[in-house]
């Protein structure tokens, strides 16, 4: 991703060469300063990865509770969302529905950037959308499209020429085949499996270590082995 918000392609550079070093090299650099939306536990899982990838992070900053300003988080301060410096650049570290409702609430003055682990590999083809993040240990598949403020969450793997939505959550060793389309704010439970060449609704839930082996509509919850619809009308939290 460039600091002007276009999609940034992994392989940035010829197939035969291409290094993912050359990637979280490129993104270190572009994060001299790191905003961190959000002063939650994720914000501080957030931290630990940029922290860990040498990205320096320079302040949390907070939109619902003004008493959390001026206070610190893991030794960075906490301002409030009007105080953020202009043109900031920022990842955002909430849950989907508040993820959408702050970034919406800064899109005038953020630059949403891409936050990915050195440990993880992107291969040649695919692409991160504004403000994706991609923590320790996952593995991207060639030819992926990943959407905008996505989370990728530790140790998952995506399949080759797969379609995440904006705003999705894939959550820890999560195991998303190829030629899958996961919808717009569905959260893919830790440890489960979906198969080859499904569409995932958007807005819903694959419950942990659920097994997909067919098409999951949208604003559903599906758990088990085969998963199997358990609710229906979810909103996304």
């Amino acid at each position: 991703m460039t600091p002007d918000g276009n999609r940034r392609e992994a392989a940035g550079h010829p197939a035969c060469s291409f290094q993912f070093s050359d990637l979280a090299t490129d993104i270190i650099k572009m994060l001299d300063k790191l905003f961190i939306l959000g002063t939650g536990v994720l914000a501080e899982e957030c931290f630990a990865l940029a922290s860990h990838a040498g990205i320096h992070v320079a302040a949390f900053i907070e939109n619902m509770d003004r008493a959390k300003s001026g206070t610190r988080r893991c030794d960075r301060p906490i301002l409030w969302v009007d105080d953020m410096p202009q043109r900031a650049k920022c990842i955002c570290a909430l849950s989907t529905s508040t993820r959408s409702r702050f970034i919406d609430q800064v899109s005038d003055r953020a630059e949403f950037v891409n936050l990915v682990h050195p440990s993880s590999i992107v291969l040649p083809g695919s692409t991160l959308g504004r403000g994706a993040i991609i923590s320790a240990g996952v593995i991207v598949a060639s030819n992926t499209a990943i959407g905008d403020f996505v989370f990728v969450n530790r140790a998952a793997r995506l399949g080759h020429h797969t379609q995440i939505g904006k705003f999705a959550t894939i959550q820890p060793g999560a195991n998303i085949a190829g030629l899958i389309n996961i919808g717009e704010s569905t959260l893919v439970g830790m440890g489960s499996i979906i198969i080859e060449r499904l569409t995932i609704g958007r807005e819903s839930i694959i419950a942990a270590g659920a097994v997909v082996i067919c098409d999951v509509p949208d604003n559903v919850m599906v758990a088990g082995n085969p998963a199997v619809v358990k609710k229906t009308g979810i909103v996304p939290r």
